[in-house]
């Protein structure tokens, strides 16, 4: 399985991060369920990460609109544990999304994604990018973020690994640019257009939304 939960934490002080893995064999409601338990477990359980009465953005890669089985986006099932996670721990308010590239309705992405499957019968709350946007000062460079990102405590990254044409692999470092408005994404894409400046500049956008 290659969707992994990353958390970001304002205040994080450790100079390394730490890392666990969970064999997941499939994306059955079992498999993922107990191999999420497990990794989150040996890194101090859900209230580790999630307080209660947090608002919670959990931030899946929904690049664009493509069904699970196509392994382009994240898996919902892994989204649906991620939530149920949150719930226990207390959150108060859970929000799910992500800035699709290009100009697709978010509806049907989270339709075709089953971003709509995952927070069904949950108390998460699909969020939608089309609001005004706030912009953020990132060394020079203006990000154009939702309003609303200002009441987050606590952004769960949920990428899917795969390969980048720029970075090599996308991850949980990267899946965090999402937050940034689609459009201004295709921008930085064309200002910082090498492996190189493309990491580095993505490295100060996560100082910045962690």
């Amino acid at each position: 399985m290659q969707d992994t939960p990353t958390i970001v934490t304002a205040g994080l002080k450790e100079e390394r991060s730490q890392v666990a893995v969970a064999a997941c064999p499939s994306y059955s409601s079992h498999d993922v369920g107990g191999a999420l338990a497990e990794a989150i477990d040996a890194l101090g359980g859900p209230t580790a990460f999630v307080k209660t009465g947090q608002t919670i953005l959990i931030k899946p890669n929904l690049f664009s609109s493509h069904p699970p089985e196509h392994a382009v986006t994240t898996h919902p099932e892994v989204v649906r544990h991620v939530i149920h996670m949150c719930v226990k721990a207390g959150a108060s308010r859970i929000w799910v999304g992500d800035s699709s590239v290009g100009l697709h309705a978010e509806a049907d992405v989270w339709s075709r994604t089953g971003m709509t499957t995952a927070v069904a019968d949950t108390p998460a709350e699909l969020k939608t990018w089309r609001v005004k946007q706030t912009p953020l000062d990132c060394a020079g460079d203006v990000l154009a973020i939702p309003e609303w990102y200002a009441q987050v405590d606590t952004v769960i990254s949920v990428p899917k690994l795969k390969s980048h044409c720029l970075t090599t692999l996308s991850c949980g470092l990267k899946n965090v640019y999402g937050i940034v408005t689609g459009q201004a994404k295709s921008q930085f894409h064309m200002t910082y257009p090498s492996p190189l400046s493309m990491s580095a500049f993505l490295v100060r956008v996560f100082g910045q939304l962690k």
